[in-house]
């Protein structure tokens, strides 16, 4: 039981002494008492009405493609000196559905057990804290530049953020690594790029839901891809789903397994070069894998990733 209810119901448990001059004061406290109690019961009731009444999700996302894999992999294209130390970091959100509810459950202060039941919800004092939009309560998250915590069909949400590298937890964005679920469909994009250049060498994605990532991948086009260029470099990140994931890259796909890690939920491997066509990702668990690929400006290119 809720510590806060274990002492209403202690006072409620209190017993009134007898009407005399001397007690007077003993018995207006405990009715003192009593009220404050029925008032905490209240208020603790209803907040576990509200909660138990959230809906469950259908769609479930972690975001891809973590600042510093992008980062590393704009770095290879170019050179370090070249691409900046902070990445413009865009998520877009498209509802689906009238009265939609959207969990947000930020990666830094680590992630529910149950999303749409969160114990860490968010606050003005608790800005890691998972954020509910959709719900007609602003006090426990509204979606950023909205004026009312409703969703409808056709709403746009989008979530966008200067994230520093190192990468330090104690600063909040909406970045990678992020979860987030919805009650009904939604449609999740994710776009990238340093501050500095700019956006002239950017990516995006489409994001798949946790339902629809797989434990085996293999990447058509590598660097021994005749194309131009097009893919001299190609590289890898993938991302876990759930906690104690292996993931095994087969470099080249001639069964050998050339890369190997255990990682955990939103948690990535990033491989940064030596992706050939026919490359197989196989893990224990559901993964998701976003391959990058590009033409070196040590070899003509400039700008050029895809």
């Amino acid at each position: 039981m809720n510590p806060l209810l274990q002492v209403a119901h202690w006072l409620l448990r209190q017993r009134s002494p007898s009407r005399t001059a001397g007690v007077e004061f003993s018995r207006r406290w405990v009715h003192a008492a009593r009220a404050v109690a029925l008032g905490v019961m209240a208020v603790l009731l209803t907040a576990g009405e509200i909660r138990a009444q959230l809906p469950a999700p259908v769609q479930t996302y972690f975001l891809a493609l973590p600042e510093a894999d992008v980062k590393a992999d704009f770095q290879i294209l170019e050179t370090s000196s070249t691409i900046g130390s902070v990445m413009r970091s865009v998520t877009s959100i498209t509802v689906t559905r009238d009265d939609t509810y959207i969990y947000f459950d930020q990666w830094e202060d680590g992630y529910e057990n149950n999303i749409s039941s969160p114990s860490r919800v968010y606050s003005a004092s608790r800005l890691s804290g998972t954020q509910i939009w959709g719900d007609n309560n602003p006090v426990n998250g509204i979606p950023p530049g909205f004026s009312s915590d409703v969703l409808s069909s056709g709403d746009i949400i989008a979530l966008k953020n200067d994230v520093a590298l190192p990468r330090n937890s104690n600063n909040v964005f909406f970045d990678g690594r992020d979860k987030l679920a919805s009650s009904k469909a939604i449609a999740v994009t994710r776009a990238q790029w340093a501050t500095s250049p700019g956006p002239v060498l950017a990516g995006a994605v489409e994001l798949f839901t946790i339902n629809d990532t797989g434990t085996e991948y293999i990447i058509p086009v590598g660097e021994d891809t005749s194309s131009n260029r097009m893919f001299e470099h190609t590289s890898v990140s993938v991302m876990a789903m759930v906690n104690s994931t292996q993931v095994n890259v087969d470099k080249d796909g001639n069964g050998t397994i050339d890369v190997t890690k255990s990682i955990n939920q939103g948690e990535t491997l990033y491989v940064s070069s030596g992706i050939l066509s026919g490359a197989r990702i196989t893990a224990t668990k559901p993964v998701q894998a976003h391959v990058m690929t590009g033409n070196k400006r040590s070899n003509g290119g400039a700008l050029e990733g895809r």
